[in-house]
């Protein structure tokens, strides 16, 4: 294995929504993640935000609330729609 990448950071839920904001970092040595083997990969930060419905929930609600979050971190994050369905 060449790199080992792991996230650390908070998650925060509110309903149904699910916000995580993480540092990646990387490992010096694979299997070893003390804090003297850890290494920033950049300074970013990285913001995911989702919201768990079953397949035959009513989203419409869900998205704006959604899109009324990330729209109150607009100054600081941009956000981008990922749809993991569509190839």
């Amino acid at each position: 294995m060449d790199y080992e990448y792991i996230a650390k950071g908070t998650v925060w839920t509110n309903g149904k929504m699910k916000v995580v904001i993480s540092q990646i970092q990387k490992t010096e040595k694979a299997g070893y993640y003390d804090q003297s083997n850890l290494k920033r990969f950049s300074d970013s930060y990285l913001v995911e935000m989702s919201v768990c419905l079953p397949d035959s929930a009513e989203y419409t609600a869900a998205a704006k609330q959604l899109r009324d979050f990330a729209d109150q971190l607009l100054p600081l994050v941009e956000m981008e729609k990922v749809d993991y369905w569509r190839k």
